[in-house]
């Protein structure tokens, strides 16, 4: 296995890694989102 092997599959791997991330932040900022509106609407009733 060579250096730049390796590198490829670090970065590969990083970049996975972030767009787990990035994913995991989109849904939470989602349901903080869905959750900002039903406290909303009960206010609103």
């Amino acid at each position: 296995m060579s250096n730049q092997h390796t590198d490829e599959m670090t970065k590969t791997a990083q970049a996975e890694k972030i767009r787990r991330e990035n994913e995991a932040a989109e849904l939470k900022r989602k349901s903080e989102e869905e959750a900002r509106r039903k406290l909303e609407e009960e206010a609103r009733v």
